[in-house]
């Protein structure tokens, strides 16, 4: 259950990561 949830959450950041750095990446390149 707990794997569960800490799977969950590591999942989540490190999609949020991945969407902060593509929008850096995409202002960069403007």
């Amino acid at each position: 259950m707990v794997d569960v949830i800490v799977a969950m959450g590591v999942g989540v950041l490190i999609g949020a990561f991945g969407v902060i750095a593509w929008l850096l990446h995409d202002n960069k390149d403007d």
